[in-house]
Formats: structure tokens, sequence, C-alpha cells
């Protein structure tokens, strides 16, 4: 789910409760966009069935917090130690170190 590269917009939540049962392989999806509602509700569709992997880096710490499994993104190939030093702390439940960790990934 990327809208700002692809320009459709859809609730993400609706259409994993309405793929529930039709479609046997979906696993999950990868979410890349700024609508935290959208994925939060995500998170919840079908009890959480669903595997939710967050694409958007610079804001990597909010899908960690709201329960996503797993990151894929474009920083991440040449930035990736700034962005395990956020899942490693969010990990290790230091909310001051991740919110730093994030801020100088974004810088």
């Amino acid at each position: 789910h990327m809208p700002s590269m692809t320009g459709f917009h859809c609730s993400v939540a609706d259409f994993l409760v309405r793929a529930e049962g039709r479609i046997p392989s979906l696993a999950g999806v990868k979410f890349t966009h700024e609508d935290l509602l959208d994925l939060g509700l995500c998170r919840q569709a079908c009890g959480g069935r669903y595997d939710i992997l967050y694409g958007r880096d610079e804001t990597l710490l909010c899908g960690l917090a709201l329960g996503c499994t797993g990151a894929v993104g474009s920083t991440y190939n040449y930035a990736g130690r700034l962005y395990l030093d956020v899942i490693d702390a969010f990990g290790r439940g230091d909310l001051d170190a991740a919110r730093a960790a994030q801020f100088r990934a974004q810088r």
C-alpha cells in the first residue's frame, strides 16, 4: 500500500477483512502510508492474523509502536544500522533511545 507512488488510496484494513477467506495465500501487506489509524486497524483486522510490514522509513517507530511485525524500506539499504538502533531500543522498551535513534535516522 503506497498511495504516494500509485495514486490509489483505500482502507487496507477493509481490504484485509474482505480478502479473508477469498485470498488463501494472503499473509499480510506492506504498508507505506502516513494513515496511522488505518495502520492500527490493519493490525487488529481478522484477529491480528496478518503480518503488517511498515514501509515508511522516516516514521518506523510509529509502525513499531502500532505492532508492525517488520519493515521494508529503501533507506534501510544504506542506513540499516540507524534503523536497527530504533528496532533494538524499541524492543528493549527504551522509548527515549528509540526516539533518539529515529530522529538520527530522519536527519
